[in-house]
C-alpha cells in the first residue's frame, strides 16, 4: 500500500505507453516504472483543484491528470483511439488539400495552382490557386464540382487580392466566388474589392452533402489554402 507521505512507490499499469510505429506494424509496450508521490497539490489562478488521481513525479517530471487541468481551463478533452492521440480544446481534424481532390467537373481559364502567392497586404502563402491575369478588362472563370458522398464536415479557404493591387488604384470589383451544396447556393462572396485589409476567410458546413460546386470569376485574385475537412 502506498503512503501519502514522501515515499517511493511502484505504479503498475498503463502509466507509460510507447507507441512504436513502422510501415508494417504498431506495437504497444507496457513497462513497470518507479514514481514518487509527494502530496502534490494543483492550483489554477489561485484556486486549488481536487483530483481523484494523485499527481506524481517520474524522472524529474510531474505528471497530472490531463482531464482535470483541461476542464479547469474550460477546455474539452478528446481521445482518438485510432490515432492514439489526445486533443485539448478544438478537436484535431484531418483535411485534404483541394489540389488532391478528384473533380467530376473542372473547367477554368487563366486560373492555376501557385507555389508562392503574395497578397496586397504583403502576406505570403504557398498553397492555393489564383486568377493570375490582372491587366485584362475581362474576368477569367472557373467551375469545379466534387462528389463528396457525405464524407466531409466543411470546406475552408481564404480569398485575397494579388500584390499587384497594392500599387494600383482601387478597383471596386476584381472578382467573386459562389459555392453550392447539392444544387443550392450556400455562400456568395459578392464583389471583392482590390484594397482588402485582410483576407476573406470562408468556412462552409458540408455535413451530409453529396455534391459540392465552386464557381468564380476574377483577375489578380488568390484562392488560398483551400481544404476539405473530414
Amino acid at each position: 500500500m502506498f503512503s501519502k507521505e514522501k515515499c517511493k512507490g511502484i505504479l503498475i499499469g498503463v502509466i507509460l505507453t510507447l507507441l512504436l510505429v513502422s510501415t508494417v506494424f504498431a506495437e504497444e509496450v507496457r513497462e513497470q516504472i518507479e514514481v514518487l508521490y509527494n502530496d502534490i497539490s494543483i492550483y489554477i489562478d489561485g484556486s486549488r483543484i481536487e483530483t481523484e488521481k494523485e499527481p506524481f513525479i517520474y524522472e524529474g517530471y510531474t505528471y497530472v491528470p490531463i482531464r482535470v487541468i483541461s476542464e479547469a481551463l474550460d477546455k474539452d478533452v478528446h481521445w482518438d483511439s485510432e490515432k492514439n492521440s489526445i486533443s485539448i480544446g478544438s478537436e484535431v481534424k484531418s483535411y485534404i488539400k483541394m489540389k488532391d481532390m478528384n473533380t467530376i467537373t473542372a473547367s477554368s481559364k487563366d486560373w492555376k495552382e501557385f507555389d508562392t502567392f503574395t497578397t496586397n497586404i504583403m502576406e505570403e502563402y504557398s498553397d492555393g490557386y489564383h486568377f493570375y491575369r490582372s491587366y485584362s478588362k475581362f474576368f477569367s472563370e472557373l467551375h469545379y464540382e466534387y462528389f463528396l458522398n457525405e464524407d466531409y464536415d466543411s470546406f475552408q479557404v481564404k480569398i485575397a487580392p494579388d500584390k499587384v493591387w497594392s500599387t494600383r488604384e482601387k478597383d471596386e470589383n476584381i472578382g467573386s466566388f459562389q459555392f453550392f451544396a447539392d444544387g443550392g447556393k450556400i455562400y456568395d462572396t459578392g464583389e471583392i474589392e482590390s484594397d482588402l485589409t485582410e483576407p476573406i476567410e470562408i468556412n462552409l458546413n458540408l455535413k451530409d452533402i453529396v455534391k459540392f460546386e465552386i464557381k468564380g470569376e476574377g483577375k489578380g485574385l488568390g484562392f488560398i489554402e483551400p481544404r476539405f475537412i473530414k
